[in-house]
């Protein structure tokens, strides 16, 4: 599982719709509804930022780190942790 199943997941387990998620984290709805999507994108990092941050978790969870230790994910993650502090 990687972002796009764990979007669905913290959806599913908190009860919200891609509609309410898109409201809260101030993203056009579209955003929301391209983790469906399956397929490996580029994301907006400033809209990660706000989901995380919406639905109150650091952007470290909105990924299943561990289980992609290549060296792009580490680059991501850095470049996620310059781009939050």
């Amino acid at each position: 599982m990687y972002v796009q199943g764990k979007i669905k997941q913290i959806l599913g387990e908190r009860g919200l719709t891609q509609a309410k998620l898109a409201e809260l984290a101030n993203v056009p709805q579209p955003f929301i509804s391209r983790f469906d999507n399956k397929v490996n994108q580029n994301y907006n990092i400033d809209n990660l930022i706000s989901l995380a941050r919406s639905l109150d978790l650091s952007i470290e969870d909105l990924f299943d780190i561990e289980e992609r230790p290549d060296k792009r994910m580490r680059m991501i993650n850095k470049k996620i942790k310059e781009t939050i502090q």
